[in-house]
């Protein structure tokens, strides 16, 4: 009976060790699933950013704009305090700010030599660095502001590497920055790099074309003494007005490239534009195609498909008298009715010759004479207000006017 009950107990004894070991398998089994599914919902994340990334930025006409919303979702996200892009620039060899998001103005402006502060460092060694308490580090530089903001955070700076290319670093800052999150950003990085380089080449590309564009466009004028300089003072005005509006830097861009090229259809028509004295009948309606050979013109370009409405419209009046199309009112947009009264007013300021050059003050209440007929009232007003302001920027911009080159267009890469 004692020995039934012993070889019982032995029986029992292993079946628990069964059972045991039953367990710690089914708990590392577990376990191991578990570390599987995340490791999938990260990649899963991971490709869900990379799509992201890849398709906004691949379509995007503003490309520091589009990567900065795409920052704000990541801070978001991560629970960032500040997340930032900083690019290479070579022609003076420092990191300066391209997109941010939690980054304050005074902050944007600091920039690092390559060795110099961690993002420096990041940028000469091509390594990924994390440091918790950032603050007491001596190599931080705290974005060049005197604060103590950083003492208990985590600063992670990461570079941008297209291929064996640096081009910058990106860089982050929280209260915990975790290796999940680390790496997660790394991702981020490898993915924008490449994107951001191809639409940099794009962008230096695109310079390049208008560049060229714009020299045929001063020589063109140049042939003819009354129309040399036009464009260029236009620009200038429409960007002078454009700063008054306080217009957004997208805007300034397009109305800066569509001023400078509102004339091009003209190119086509040299023989009429370089014609002492006043046109015909005749001359003056193929004059007036001018806007529609300018907008063919520009649409076999991608990049300059924006400047349409102006190079197309800048004719056009509020009471609809104006043309290709006789828009009126609210129907011409902003940035038309700003060139179009810059080129008003440099058409009054400048030799023609029929007549002589009109003065600032006969310019001026031409302006206010013709607002809401002629030209938009509201910008009229914004470009009329300062009359001493606009008398130094007519003697600024004349004189600039005359030089052989008028490289001031903004534009060149």
């Amino acid at each position: 009976m004692k020995r039934g009950k012993s070889r019982l107990e032995e029986e029992l004894k292993l079946a628990k060790k069964r059972v045991d070991s039953l367990k710690q398998e089914v708990l590392y089994k577990t376990i191991s699933n578990e570390k599987l599914e995340n490791q999938i919902e990260e990649l899963k994340k991971n490709l869900g950013m990379q799509f992201e990334i890849v398709s906004k930025i691949g379509s995007s006409p503003d490309l520091a704009r589009t990567t900065g919303n795409i920052l704000r979702q990541v801070r978001k996200k991560m629970r960032l305090d500040e997340i930032a892009i900083l690019l290479f620039e070579p022609n003076d060899g420092r990191l300066r700010h391209f997109a941010s998001y939690g980054l304050s103005k005074k902050k944007t402006r600091a920039t690092f030599a390559p060795g110099d502060g961690i993002s420096g460092i990041v940028f000469q060694t091509k390594k990924r660095c994390l440091i918790e308490r950032v603050g007491r580090d001596p190599r931080f530089k705290r974005w060049e502001v005197d604060t103590e903001d950083y003492l208990d955070k985590a600063f992670l700076s990461i570079p941008l590497k297209e291929e064996k290319r640096i081009i910058g670093v990106v860089n982050a800052s929280a209260q915990h920055i975790s290796v999940d999150y680390a790496n997660s950003l790394t991702v981020l990085a490898k993915t924008i790099a490449p994107m951001i380089s191809l639409q940099q080449m794009k962008k230096h590309q695109e310079d390049a074309y208008f560049e060229t564009i714009r020299r045929i466009m001063d020589f063109t004028e140049a042939l003819n003494p009354y129309t040399f300089g036009h464009s260029y003072r236009v620009y200038q005005y429409s960007l002078h007005i454009a700063d008054k509006l306080k217009c957004s830097p997208r805007e300034r861009d397009l109305l800066g490239r569509g001023s400078r090229l509102h004339d091009v259809g003209k190119i086509a028509i040299m023989d009429i534009v370089k014609k002492p004295g006043l046109l015909s009948k005749s001359e003056l309606k193929i004059m007036r195609e001018h806007p529609l050979l300018g907008e063919q013109f520009v649409r076999g370009f991608e990049f300059l498909k924006d400047t349409v409405p102006i190079i197309k419209h800048h004719h056009e009046r509020p009471s609809g008298k104006g043309y290709p199309w006789g828009l009126e009112g609210s129907k011409i947009p902003r940035l038309v009715s700003i060139v179009s009264i810059a080129d008003a007013f440099d058409a009054m300021t400048s030799d023609r010759p029929y007549r002589e050059r009109s003065s600032l003050d006969y310019a001026i209440s031409e302006l206010k004479k013709y607002r809401g007929y002629q030209f938009n009232e509201g910008i009229v007003e914004a470009f009329i207000e300062n009359y001493h302001e606009l008398e130094i920027l007519l003697k600024d911009v004349k004189r600039k006017s005359k030089a052989t080159d008028l490289n001031d267009s903004g534009f060149t890469s």
